[in-house]
């Protein structure tokens, strides 16, 4: 390997103590107990099958994604391949925190007159500027995409009324 190449490999990470990371596997475990307590209370309705689900078959889907993305992410800060902060909550902006609840509670008021789009794609900018801090573009593109898509599985392929 030529030295000009050297400079574009990433150090190796270090591995954080399980001492430092635990507030990140206690989240892990919420959402594991969360994960699978919906996952429980889908079972006990009908679930039915891939070609006639029942009530209880999206929230059997989502309790089941919930409870191995709960178990891989506390493989992975086991591991030291997930990044963690010692206290998870000391970063949180109380700034994003506000603009989010704001932009929901404007969404909920603004959903019944104007409808799903009109009121899903102010938010999802909102969301995704200020909230989350991304760039303006992306924002705008994102905000219009992901909710156009959405309404068009729900209302045009699935058939709820939006």
């Amino acid at each position: 390997m030529s030295q000009g190449n050297a400079a574009a490999i990433p150090a190796a990470r270090v591995r954080q103590p399980l001492t430092e990371t635990w507030p990140s596997l206690v989240m892990a475990a919420i959402l594991f107990a969360c994960s699978a307590a919906g996952l429980a209370a889908a079972l006990s309705t009908k679930v039915g099958g891939l070609s006639s689900p029942g009530p209880g078959w999206w929230p059997a889907l989502a309790g089941t994604a919930g409870c191995i993305l709960s178990f891989s992410l506390a493989g992975l800060i086991v591991l030291g391949r997930q990044r963690c902060p010692a206290d998870p909550f000391a970063e949180t902006s109380w700034g994003r925190v506000a603009v989010f609840t704001v932009a929901i509670s404007a969404f909920l008021a603004v959903y019944p007159l104007t409808g799903f789009l009109l009121a899903a794609i102010p938010l999802a900018f909102v969301l995704l500027r200020f909230a989350a801090g991304a760039p303006w573009v992306s924002s705008g593109v994102t905000a219009v995409v992901v909710p156009m898509a959405l309404y068009y599985l729900f209302a045009g392929y699935l058939r709820v009324s939006l």
